[in-house]
């Protein structure tokens, strides 16, 4: 059996919430142009670390729908972003709102929820490259 070298297992952990956390500040900032509020700073990683944990799951199936469709050819390319634009904003969008609800410290309005949903499906465009 192999052994984990406690170190490393610990810098990923922290690579990882790092990035969470920049996200998070990044696009904090974006849903407070939209009455996004917060009490602490803290508050508002925790609101992305739990908006990303529960709509994981549903985000790569929901995701990798439009994308399998655009490559078998039953979508042509305008067609698939669309769809994985909208898949992809209403998963995070109700990621984002039922933990906007479980947590007090927090309050986004629902542009704000909509508008970072749609931002931080954009990234994933780029997979739906032209074919030759």
């Amino acid at each position: 059996m192999k052994k984990f070298d406690h170190v490393a297992v610990l810098l990923g952990i922290g690579l990882v919430l790092a990035v969470l956390a920049a996200v998070s500040l990044v696009a904090g900032g974006v849903m407070k142009l939209f009455g996004f509020a917060y009490d602490l700073v803290g508050s508002l990683v925790l609101y992305f670390i739990f908006a990303s944990v529960l709509s994981a799951a549903f985000g790569q199936v929901f995701s990798a729908l439009p994308k399998v469709l655009y490559e078998m050819g039953k979508l042509n390319r305008a067609e698939g972003i669309i769809l994985y634009l909208v898949l992809d904003t209403l998963v995070t969008a109700v990621g984002l709102g039922v933990v906007d609800r479980w947590m007090p410290s927090v309050s986004a309005s629902d542009r704000a929820i909509v508008a970072v949903s749609l931002l931080l499906a954009l990234p994933g465009l780029s997979d739906f490259k032209k074919k030759q």
